[in-house]
Parts: structure tokens; C-alpha cells; sequence
């Protein structure tokens, strides 16, 4: 199978040693079993003058069409558990196997070195060389990711400014959405799309029941701050407002978001200031 993480070829990066007890998360990704019908399907679907023009099909339908191969992906999974692996997960569509490993058992398994790499400040774990796998299984795997923890995004502290953790407020309000989900909202016949909708659209809560929640997942997003017309500064949004938002929308037992403000070139922080942006 083709090398195709990186770190293990990152120019500059030394090598520190053999990898550390621990685990890492491994995707083996499995091709479909029926790629070029899917296209048609997929071309019929959205064609008008198709038969089978916006003719959906169920999940279930879906994944015993044009999901992994069966034989195959039981083949793949009990050569994974052959080895011992933690908190395997399978998938309906047949598409997909995660697991935690060691460096230990992920040598054994794909038939490479996991080492320690440093690159300037940033320490990693990568493969090296590309995975193997038993010609019988190679075959039916598409991709194989998780075997390095190189990533080329880093945050430069100098370019940021002052980072700030923005601390909820002491009374979190009242949790409206104890029982669940929000019934849709609709203002002036306008229905209004909430965060927890599209998780409903997307079907994420099946992927929350059997995986969790995600707990290292970070999103940056630029806000405008400057003053208003009496010259007063205006932070980019009242810590507040959102707290409350998450309280009125997520469903219970849902974990916050943690805020975190980098106000830029003196721009103000995050505050009251705010409040009354819409």
C-alpha cells in the first residue's frame, strides 16, 4: 500500500529513538465494492430525465449496495483482533475499521518501524516505510491513516498575541433541551437552523454513540472587533451570549465548546462590550 502519511519524509526532521508506549488511533479505509456502479447511481440520481431521478435509497439499502466487500472487511477485522487490538469499531456501510494500537502491535501488523521524530519545537511518531499487509487483504484496502501524529499546521504564539481561555459565566441558565433535540424553530414562517439540526441532518449523534464525543478538535474563526461610533472598544463577541446559546441548543449531556479569545494588533477582548451584536 502506498506511504501516505507524513513525518517519516518531512526534510529537516531527525530521528529521536523508537516510539513510546501508548496507542494510536488507526482508519483503515476499504474500497467499495461496486465503485463504477455507484458513479451511474450517483449520475441517475441527479439526472431529470433518469427513471431513477431522485430515487433515494435507505442506509440500509445503500450499504448492502455499494458498501466494502463482506468477505473482505470480516477478513480484515479478525486479522486486526488476531493481534490484540483495543476498542475496534465497525461500520455499517462496511467502509471503515478504527482501532488503538501500540507502536508495539502496529509494527506487527503493517510491517514497519514506528520512531520518534523531532522537527524543530514539535516531537512526533511516524512510520517508517510503507504498510504491508497479507496479499489476500492488501487488495481490498484503499488507505491506512493514523500511523503518524505529524502535523504541518502549528500555531506560532509570537504572531498571536495574548491567549485567553474566556471563562463561562457562574450561571450557566437553564438547560431547555433536557429531553433532547429542540423542535425546530420557526420565526415569521422562516423555520431557523440551529447547530444540533445539522447534527440531526448528518446523522451525527450515531457517530457520538459509538465513538464519543470529540474531545481534541479546535476551530478558529476571525472576528471582527474595533469601536463603535461614541469610540468605544467592542470585543468580537460577549462570552456570555454564546454560553447561553449552547445551554438553550444542545441537547443535555452534550459537552460545551471551551472559548478561547486571541485578540490581535490591540484589538479588544472578548466581553460585555459585545452584548449586543446579533
Amino acid at each position: 500500500m502506498p506511504d501516505a502519511e507524513a513525518g517519516a519524509h518531512i526534510a529537516g526532521a531527525t530521528v529521536q529513538g523508537p516510539a513510546r508506549a501508548g496507542s494510536l488511533l488507526v482508519v483503515v479505509t476499504v474500497k467499495e465494492s461496486h465503485p463504477a456502479g455507484l458513479d451511474r447511481f450517483l449520475q441517475a440520481l441527479s439526472t431529470p430525465t433518469s427513471p431513477t431521478y431522485h430515487h433515494y435509497l435507505s442506509a440500509a439499502q445503500f450499504d448492502a449496495e455499494f458498501g466494502g466487500p463482506t468477505s473482505a472487511y470480516r477478513g480484515l477485522t479478525r486479522f486486526f483482533q488476531s493481534y490484540g487490538v483495543a476498542r475496534m469499531t465497525t461500520y455499517a456501510d462496511r467502509l471503515t475499521l478504527t482501532f488503538e494500537a501500540t507502536p508495539a502491535q502496529l509494527q506487527q501488523i503493517f510491517h514497519v518501524s514506528i520512531v520518534r521524530f523531532r522537527l524543530g519545537d514539535q516531537s512526533y511518531v511516524a512510520a517508517l516505510g510503507a504498510p504491508r499487509l497479507p496479499a489476500s487483504l492488501a487488495g481490498s484496502v484503499a488507505a491506512v491513516e493514523g500511523l503518524s501524529t505529524y502535523s504541518a499546521l502549528q500555531i506560532h504564539p509570537a504572531g498571536l498575541g495574548s491567549v485567553s481561555r474566556v471563562a463561562p459565566p457562574l450561571s450557566s441558565g437553564t438547560v431547555r433541551s433536557a429531553s433532547g433535540y429542540l423542535p425546530p424553530a420557526n420565526v415569521g414562517g422562516v423555520q431557523l437552523e440551529y447547530a444540533p439540526d445539522f447534527q440531526i441532518a448528518y446523522d451525527e449523534p450515531s457517530l457520538f454513540n459509538a465513538s464519543g464525543y470529540p474531545s481534541s478538535a479546535v476551530i478558529a474563526t476571525i472576528l471582527w472587533a474595533g469601536t463603535n461610533t461614541s469610540g468605544t472598544a467592542v470585543g468580537p463577541f460577549d462570552p456570555s451570549d454564546v454560553y447561553a446559546f449552547y445551554n438553550e441548543t444542545l441537547p443535555a449531556g452534550e459537552p460545551h465548546p471551551h472559548l478561547y479569545g486571541v485578540p490581535l494588533n490591540g484589538a479588544a477582548a472578548p466581553g460585555v462590550s459585545a452584548s449586543y451584536d446579533q
